[in-house]
């Protein structure tokens, strides 16, 4: 679906843009497989370049497919983009091959004043070729805490982020006593996405982490 409402875009399951003839073939469970690194290739380009039509848009809301696709460009370090959003909602529970693709956006978005984060439900990930892993492959654990560095120019005018795990087991907590690690259960990564924020922000107010049941306010002082 890709859908233009006024200045917002909403973009989810691009799976036109994964593989090649795959109705002919008839493989309807290959719409998450990349045949090789020139069709992984070939589709980001397609995809940033519906970005860059939408460019002037100043919402976005991006599903964790298309999160995984940005992150084969980010790991290449090629295609910048330069987006007006000042509201960023994406799908992810920081799989592996989501990392870069946040990464990638939130250089892109230098204008941005609200992220929003969802926690899906399920894991989904595309199956990468081997020729495209064996020449990207990078480790999970500390990469968003590394990239720090690699942002040239800090999110000067994000003040709130949000995440929200509707689905998980730890939905309420009594007050003051709210626990990040059971929060991010299963998604842990993310913890370190805050450590990120952090150091890429300057004027970041508060962190809200939401539940179905109950939200919890993290201040974030100077």
């Amino acid at each position: 679906m890709l859908e233009c409402v006024n200045v917002g875009l909403f973009m989810d399951h691009m799976f036109a843009l994964c593989t090649k003839d795959e109705e002919e073939e008839g493989n309807e469970d290959g719409m998450n497989i990349l045949i090789n690194d020139q069709i992984t290739q070939e589709t980001e380009n397609v995809l940033l370049e519906i970005l860059r039509n939408f460019k002037e848009a100043t919402s976005f809301q991006i599903c964790n497919w298309c999160i995984q696709m940005l992150s084969c460009r980010e790991r290449r370090d090629i295609g910048r983009l330069r987006l007006h959003c000042v509201c960023l909602h994406l799908s992810s529970k920081f799989q592996k091959w989501e990392l870069p693709g946040i990464v990638f956006l939130l250089k892109a978005c230098q204008n941005l004043e609200k992220l929003l984060i969802t926690m899906p439900p399920f894991d989904e990930e595309i199956d990468l070729p081997e020729d495209y892993l064996m020449r990207y492959e990078f480790h999970a654990n500390g990469y968003f805490i590394n990239e720090t560095q690699a942002f040239i120019h800090p999110l000067q005018n994000l003040k709130t982020v949000e995440i929200r795990n509707f689905e998980g087991d730890y939905q309420t907590w009594e007050p003051g006593s709210f626990e990040m690690h059971r929060f991010f259960h299963g998604a842990e990564l993310g913890i370190e996405l805050m450590i990120l924020l952090r150091g890429v922000t300057v004027n970041l107010e508060r962190v809200i982490f939401s539940t179905k049941k109950q939200k919890h306010v993290l201040p974030i002082l100077g």
